[in-house]
C-alpha cells in the first residue's frame, strides 16, 4: 500500500474516532475541522515539500492549526517559518498488518 492510500486510510480513521466531520480535501492533502480550543484545525500532507510546507506555514494564521507531515522532523525543522514548532514527540504514523487469526 502507497503512502497515499495509508494516509487516506488513517485521515479516515482519525476523524471517525475524533467525531469530528469528515475530512476536506486539498491539493495537497486533508483539510480536518477539529474544532478544540488548543487544535482548530489540522491539516494532512502525504507528500510534503518544502514549497507546500512553507507556503502553508505562510498563509494559515489562526493559533493551534496543526500540520501533520509525512516527513521527518528534521525536514519539518527546514520547512516551517517563524512562529511555527515541531513537538519533542512529533508522533509517527503506526501501521501493522492485521492477523486474520481468530483472537480470544
Amino acid at each position: 500500500m502507497d503512502i497515499a492510500a495509508l494516509t487516506s486510510a488513517w485521515v479516515a480513521g482519525w476523524t471517525v474516532s475524533r467525531g469530528t466531520p469528515a475530512a476536506v480535501g486539498r491539493p495537497w492533502g486533508y483539510r480536518i475541522d477539529v474544532g478544540l480550543p488548543r487544535h482548530v484545525v489540522r491539516h494532512v500532507l502525504p507528500a510534503p515539500d518544502a514549497t507546500t510546507v512553507t507556503a502553508l506555514c505562510t498563509r494559515l494564521t489562526t493559533p493551534y492549526t496543526w500540520l501533520k507531515i509525512m516527513a521527518g522532523p528534521e525536514d519539518a525543522q527546514q520547512w516551517i517559518t517563524e512562529g511555527w514548532t515541531v513537538p519533542d514527540d512529533p508522533g509517527f504514523m503506526m501501521i501493522k498488518p492485521l492477523d486474520p487469526g481468530a483472537r480470544p
